[in-house]
């Protein structure tokens, strides 16, 4: 509640009337430090109530849109969601729009005291909270504006109804419009921004989801072979990007294929589940990963290939004296050759001969400068746990979703597997990778380098066929999802924007406030305490015929008070007595302008 010039209840004379003497009981005692104080409290209720609204409207809109994931609406749900965020809405704007009423009706007694103005634009600037009034006080406060009869209203204009001295005040109540109609404008524009959608049936909730079968590599046996398959696969993730073990990828759209993760010393897949009617737009990151380890051996090699009895390399491990015959079934100069055999070294196991060629001695380009050969074993672990959706669906016994150990031996000699069996090569198939590419760098590398390259190509075999190999599908319950049902779509990015523009321009206004409303006594709204302050005026009428039933213009436009101009003041008291309120007229010489009324006793 502001500071406000109110009679004595024992007093039945205002506490303005011209013709008293001084008494206390006809005076009020007018404390700057007060009224700022009593300004704070009334603009700072305003602008909290405009804050509950705004967390209140927040907290609706989450809770029908779902704290942790989308709900499903029906629409009754939907209706008694309209209701109350129309009920919400309406009443945050007509809680700023009170406020900003407010702060004006504050703020006049400010502005007509700081101005000498006509009696039109002393009548205007009174009802300031209303806009209307406000837009007629810029058109008579711009002289361009000011001859537009059709937005004056009146067949003549007058110089002295400007009611400032220049054009910045017609600017000052075109930015006040603004203020007020922008704000209404943002109210009204935040239920653009929490559409209505089709609800999206969340995997994992309803129904099947569909799982990569890790039993087998094809899904008709003899049709083709599983370990050409297998390398099929993992030449299909040649160029799928890989991440680092910590991080994580759920969003496939950006990607070329589903992520891969590098640890140390291993690599690991992150299965996905997949919607069945739509596996490559409605999917998620389910718990279960899967890991693959390479370790390698390197070996001394004794000069070059040998051909007879069949094609070898003569080499011995190191620390070792004794010199074996390792087959090399096939190479080639600068490239490297991977021979998978196919009897694996155990459960999710294989064993892989590595062999690089050194380049031919005459070649332009000579990078591979020595011959290198290794002897690796490569495992696939069982399926692990990692963050992401759990299934309750999950027998942990279905090898068809925690692989069986042929799967798991076939992912870990991929590299070199072709499915055909060879002459003189039975027991091992191989492969001849051109010097360039992912699996055949054109370097001389050493054993992590080999050991990370058998990693990549299984674990990019095993998201391949994750990717769109055979899918099985697991039944998690009996629910049904309601596709007719709806979500809210929140658009929390603007909301909280408008949210935070329309309480900017509320604690602006309430700086702004508190900055410049604090010159002088404010005065409440009653017609009767206004109509005493106005009685200087109103006598300058005298006894005129018919003066209390002339309307408010025909008084404006009176003789007498036409070309007047009046503001808001007081009067120095006698022999040091108590302040008169009253309003001043200017007269011909230049008024004394008072920038704030001092504390003190006024009447």
């Amino acid at each position: 509640m502001t500071p406000r010039l109110e009679m004595d209840v024992e007093d039945d004379h205002s506490l303005l009337n011209q013709g008293q003497s001084h008494n206390r009981r006809h005076s009020k005692h007018y404390d700057r430090m007060d009224s700022w104080v009593e300004l704070v409290k009334a603009g700072t209720i305003k602008l909290m109530i405009t804050v509950l609204f705004g967390g209140v409207l927040c907290i609706c809109l989450k809770a029908w849109e779902g704290f942790r994931s989308p709900v499903a609406l029906d629409d009754y749900q939907v209706r008694i969601f309209n209701a109350l965020t129309i009920a919400i809405s309406i009443c945050l704007g007509l809680n700023l729009l009170a406020s900003l009423r407010r702060y004006a009706v504050i703020l006049r007694w400010s502005i007509l005291t700081k101005h000498y103005v006509s009696v039109e634009a002393f009548d205007l600037i009174l009802g300031i909270d209303e806009l209307t009034n406000v837009a007629k006080l810029m058109v008579l406060s711009l002289p361009s504006l000011r001859r537009r009869r059709w937005l004056v209203g009146k067949g003549q204009s007058h110089e002295d109804m400007r009611p400032g001295t220049n054009h910045w005040f017609g600017l000052a109540c075109f930015v006040w419009l603004l203020i007020n109609v922008g704000s209404q404008v943002l109210v009204a524009s935040l239920s653009l921004f929490w559409p209505m959608q089709p609800y999206v049936c969340p995997l994992a909730e309803y129904g099947k989801v569909a799982v990569a079968d890790l039993s087998s590599w094809v899904d008709k046996p003899g049709s083709v072979s599983p370990r050409e398959t297998a390398w099929r696969f993992g030449m299909d993730a040649q160029s799928w990007p890989s991440f680092r073990a910590n991080e994580s990828f759920k969003d496939l759209s950006s990607l070329p294929g589903t992520p891969l993760y590098r640890g140390d010393a291993y690599y690991e897949y992150r299965f996905f589940y997949r919607n069945p009617e739509s596996p490559y737009s409605d999917y998620v990151q389910s718990d279960r990963c899967i890991q693959t380890r390479a370790t390698c051996d390197e070996y001394d090699v004794k000069g070059g290939i040998q051909t007879k009895p069949v094609r070898h390399i003569v080499a011995k491990l190191h620390g070792q004296e004794t010199w074996d015959n390792v087959s090399i079934p096939i190479n080639g100069y600068g490239m490297i050759s991977y021979i998978t055999f196919v009897e694996g070294c155990g459960p999710r196991c294989s064993t892989i001969t590595v062999f690089q060629n050194e380049d031919e001695e005459d070649a332009i380009d000579k990078t591979v400068t020595k011959t290198s050969l290794w002897r690796c074993k490569n495992t696939v672990h069982p399926i692990c746990q990692t963050e992401g959706q759990s299934h309750a669906g999950i027998d942990p016994n279905d090898q068809r979703i925690f692989s069986d150990d042929t799967f798991a031996s076939l992912a870990a000699g991929a590299i070199g597997w072709t499915g055909l069996k060879q002459s003189g090569w039975g027991d091992l198939q191989f492969r001849l990778y051109p010097q360039g590419t992912p699996w055949s760098p054109r370097e001389n590398v050493n054993t992590s380098t080999v050991e990370d390259i058998i990693m990549r190509f299984t674990i990019g075999a095993i998201a391949a066929f994750d990717d769109h190999g055979i899918r099985h599908n697991i039944t998690i319950n009996n629910k049904v999802c309601d596709k007719s049902s709806q979500q809210l779509n929140v658009s929390w990015r603007y909301v909280s924007s408008i949210l935070g523009t329309i309480g900017i321009i509320q604690f602006g206004a309430l700086c702004y406030l508190l900055a410049c409303a604090n010159r002088t006594i404010v005065r409440d709204a009653s017609f009767f305490s206004t109509a005493m302050l106005l009685k200087p005026v109103l006598d300058l009428l005298g006894n005129e015929q018919g003066a209390v039933a002339m309307s408010g213009d025909e008084i404006k436009d009176h003789p007498k008070l036409r070309y007047r101009r009046i503001r808001y003041d007081y009067e120095e008291g006698r022999n040091g007595g108590p302040k008169k309120v009253t309003i001043s007229f200017q007269h011909r010489e230049k008024g004394h302008n008072r920038k704030k009324w001092p504390s003190g006793e006024y009447r």
